[in-house]
């Protein structure tokens, strides 16, 4: 992979869509592929479904609590993209692999 991409580096990958639109599937198939072409892969969770399996139910809150509830979402999201960064630049790219967040 190196050897095509150049230096080691992180690269990104978002995706998106709807309930039941195969993102998990799409994921695994994804993850595993590129492990395969040896990059390093983080697959960061997803916040809304930790918070919502947590105890959170944006379904029912008032137009606020809803916005209140996106915000403090998107705040943890990308700290938590963040972290994972951190820890493929120190754990991945150090060794010379590409990583994928």
């Amino acid at each position: 992979v190196s050897a095509k991409l150049g230096t080691p580096r992180l690269h990104r990958i978002v995706v998106t869509g709807g309930p039941c639109a195969g993102k998990t599937t799409a994921m695994s198939k994804l993850s595993l592929r590129l492990q395969n072409m040896g990059f390093a892969v983080f697959v960061v969770p997803e916040i809304a479904t930790l918070t919502i399996t947590g105890g959170a139910d944006p379904g029912r809150y008032t137009k606020q609590q809803h916005r209140d509830w996106e915000v403090a979402v998107l705040r943890l999201q990308l700290h938590l993209e963040d972290g994972f960064a951190e820890i493929a630049e120190k754990c991945a790219l150090v060794e010379g692999k590409h990583a994928v967040l």
